[in-house]
């Protein structure tokens, strides 16, 4: 009988860690069949305090200049309206996730490439709405570069959004304000990582 229960328990962590290892995101690589489903541009209109609107002007599937010639790649432009207000943890490139990630047991795990193509190079990822987010942006290089990093989040997370800031060093407790600019991004996977496994 023990020898049948020490069986299933490594069996149980064996799937709990491939679980763990899933790729979080439905559409991180942006083929043909998929294009941008799972990703939306995002803002905040000024009035109201939870009067968010798809922005479809900042999302565009790339083909021409994609990391490694891959079959796709997203195009995010930020340009301000003024009739709408930009936090970096509100607005800008939002993806969902295949399950929210519980707080409790977890943190983000991102990785990705991408590319600067004008504007601020400056890359932030924070939870959508606030509850976490990258220690301090990252800056994008010109060409196609490979990047990783860790979300500590403090909220269970549904949603990730990948926006433009000013500078590498936020001056807000919870955002910033964000930037405009253009930027590309490809083969972006994310993941769950226990607490306590992020530095």
């Amino acid at each position: 009988m023990k020898r049948l229960f020490a069986l299933w328990l490594a069996a149980f962590t064996w799937v709990a860690c491939l679980w763990s290892e899933e790729n979080l995101i439905p559409n991180g690589s942006f083929e043909n069949k998929y294009k941008l489903n799972g990703w939306d541009g995002m803002k905040k209109q000024k009035d109201g305090d939870r009067d968010f609107t798809i922005a479809p002007e900042m999302l565009d599937w790339e083909t021409e200049d994609t990391w490694d010639n891959s079959a796709g790649a997203l195009k995010v432009r930020i340009t301000k309206d003024p009739d709408y207000v930009y936090w970096s943890h509100q607005a800008g490139a939002r993806c969902l996730l295949r399950r929210i990630v519980s707080c409790k047991d977890y943190d983000v795990s991102v990785s990705f490439y991408a590319k600067s193509l004008s504007g601020s190079p400056y890359l932030n990822i924070a939870r959508w709405a606030g509850g976490g987010g990258i220690k301090q942006p990252i800056e994008l290089s010109k060409e196609w570069k490979y990047y990783e990093a860790i979300i500590p989040i403090a909220e269970d997370a549904p949603l990730l959004v990948f926006t433009l800031v000013p500078s590498d060093k936020p001056d807000h407790p919870v955002g910033t304000v964000v930037a405009e600019g253009e930027f590309l991004l490809d083969d972006v996977v994310i993941t769950e990582i226990s607490k306590g496994k992020t530095e």
